[in-house]
């Protein structure tokens, strides 16, 4: 009996452990073939989108009863074999399967994501070796250019001022010369000023004489550099400008005190004659006659001095002046002549520009666009256009601007990002203005799809970029970056030249010729960049670069928010017809069980899992 109770309660325990573990099974293979449907349905990916790299499934009743249909059709043929199963699942009779999508395309992390695990296989190679090593290289010149440019500038800077103290201190000198020996009482008023403007002109003297000593910027391996030739004043050049003034204030007060003593002797003459005071008078009056005598002598020795010293120092002024007025006059043709560089610019950008991208460009770019809709979505604000600091009005802040310009692009160089594997996916798997005229060989080809479906032909990476709403404002923008890019590495390049300096007769005249010479290479380097040529990279020697490298120069520059990923789902979209929004990479997959129990009571199990690419 014991025994059978033995027996008894063991086979229970059997059943129960048996219950338990079918049970557990059961919600494996629930989990097994919600994860088989989850992965059919994701295999359905779109095709478009897979020319951008790009993985994607619609996810709807359609799909969802092709994927039970396929677990069934599976679970028949293997019902149907001979293979021993040791539990049933007992998926629920109605065979659903609770489909809900997870994340689509439309949004920035997971587009984002798919960029990078394409891009990180096949972009470094194509931009380390085409991109990156080209202006890394020539970084450190590019510094040392920018460096020497803006040590010319302050020299131009400490030039002006001085010459402008100068002017002022020669009004005064002036001044003080018309003043002298009237007696205004002005005269020391008309000195402190004169004085005050010798101090900043002697400073800035100084300071110009410390930068002209100190060694020029130069570049690595590169030629010695000097400044441009400006003249230093010596020393004495101040002193005896204070030494005469100071001799005229002097002799002006002599001339004050005598003029009074006249008056005082002359006054005490006419009272002694009113008085009659007979012995007096004679004495009182050549007291008189001594002191205007004294006073006429001072007034004539004044006038003398006052003229010799205002002669002298107006010889030294017509010099400074006719100097100051060759320089103003050379440095004003160099302008003109760089200006006229600037000024001379191609139309030969524009052949792309039709009337027929306007209706596409209202799709991406208008207040019902489709960049908007990917805006919207991933509330971003928007940017695009090109650098707001660029300012072309003049050559000298054209100047500034270009340096600016490739030394932030220089810096940038270096750099090798996730943004950078997102600007290369724009320039890969979009068409940009040369595409179609490259004259180089290309190391990696990649398959951009089909480029017939490609609504803005040789534009796509230029709006991406700038994101302007039309043709010819995205490619205008690209046209002006690229001459000022050009112009900027040009102009550093012939700077640095020993000749520029040594010919130049003022700072701003170096500056100016060099910009004049580096605008007319630039020019002539668009023109072959825009014709599918690569050109010479100044400051490395044998290295060239084409449109397309310096395409993605301006990605580094520009492309550092979330706009550009609105424009490329923007785009994409407009050339798949394609909504991103509705193409899924994960999906959470739901599937009810109810296994057979051999003792418990049947129980319904509800098994979830999360399937992506």
């Amino acid at each position: 009996m014991f025994a059978l109770i033995a027996l008894t309660a063991l086979f229970v325990a059997a059943i129960v452990l048996a219950d338990v573990v079918r049970a557990r099974m059961a919600v494996l293979e629930a989990e097994s073939e919600a994860r088989r449907a989850g992965r059919t349905m994701l295999a359905s990916f779109e095709p478009g989108l897979l020319k951008y790299g790009l993985f994607g499934a619609s996810v709807g009743e359609a799909e969802t009863n092709l994927a039970t249909k396929a677990l069934e059709e599976a679970e028949a043929k293997e019902a149907d074999g001979a293979a021993f199963r040791f539990f049933e699942a007992g998926r629920s009779s109605a065979g659903t399967f609770a489909v809900e999508p997870l994340y689509h395309l439309g949004d920035h992390r997971v587009f984002h994501r798919q960029i990078l695990e394409r891009m990180k296989y096949i972009a470094p190679i194509e931009f380390g070796n085409e991109v990156t090593e080209k202006i890394f290289q020539g970084r450190s010149q590019i510094a040392a250019a920018k460096q020497y440019a803006e040590l010319t500038q302050q020299l131009q800077a400490v030039v002006n001022k001085r010459e402008a103290a100068l002017d002022q201190a020669w009004a005064s000198a002036q001044a003080v010369a018309a003043s002298a020996g009237r007696g205004s009482g002005s005269m020391q008023t008309l000195i402190d000023r004169l004085h005050v403007s010798l101090d900043e002109a002697e400073a800035a003297n100084r300071e110009v004489s410390k930068q002209l000593n100190a060694p020029a910027p130069r570049a690595p391996n590169g030629p010695e550099t000097q400044f441009p030739h400006v003249t230093v004043y010596p020393p004495d050049y101040f002193v005896t400008y204070r030494t005469g003034a100071g001799t005229v204030a002097s002799m002006d007060e002599a001339l004050a005190e005598a003029r009074a003593a006249s008056a005082d002797a002359a006054k005490e003459a006419a009272l002694a004659a009113a008085g009659e005071d007979a012995a007096n008078l004679s004495a009182a009056r050549a007291r008189a006659a001594a002191a205007a005598e004294r006073e006429a002598e001072l007034r004539s020795d004044l006038r003398r001095y006052v003229g010799e010293w205002l002669s002298a120092r107006r010889a030294l002024e017509s010099k400074r002046e006719q100097e100051g007025n060759a320089i103003r006059k050379e440095e004003a043709n160099r302008r003109q002549a760089a200006e006229t560089q600037l000024n001379r610019r191609r139309d030969n950008w524009k052949d792309l520009c039709t009337v027929e991208t306007m209706p596409d460009y209202l799709k991406l770019a208008g207040p019902e666009g489709l960049f908007e809709k990917y805006r919207a979505y991933n509330e971003h604000a928007s940017a695009g256009g090109i650098e707001p600091e660029m300012n072309a009005d003049s050559a000298e802040s054209f100047l500034t601007s270009a340096f600016r310009f490739t030394d932030a692009i220089g810096q940038l160089a270096g750099e090798l990002l996730d943004e950078t594997f997102v600007n290369e996916y724009a320039i890969v798997h979009f068409t940009y203005r040369t595409v179609d005229q490259q004259k180089y060989s290309v190391k990696l080809k990649t398959n951009i799809g089909d480029r017939d479906s490609h609504r803005l032909k040789g534009q796509e990476a230029e709006y991406i970029l700038y994101g302007l709403p039309s043709c010819h404002m995205n490619l205008t923008a690209m046209h002006t970056e690229l001459f000022v890019l050009r112009a900027g590495l040009r102009t550093m390049e012939e700077l640095m030249k020993p000749e520029t300096a040594a010919k130049a007769v003022s700072p701003w005249i170096a500056l100016l010729t060099a910009l004049a010479e580096g605008a007319k290479a630039a020019n002539d380097d668009v023109d072959l960049l825009l014709s599918g040529e690569a050109v010479d990279t100044p400051f490395v020697p044998g290295v060239t670069m084409d449109y397309k490298d310096h395409l993605r120069l301006f990605y580094l520059l520009h492309s550092r928010d979330e706009s550009t990923l609105s424009r490329m789902q923007a785009l994409i979209e407009l050339n798949t017809g394609i909504d991103l929004m509705k193409r899924y990479s994960a999906l959470r997959v739901r599937s009810e069980s109810s296994p057979a129990m051999l003792a418990l009571p049947p129980v319904r199990k509800e098994t979830e899992v999360v399937v992506s690419y």
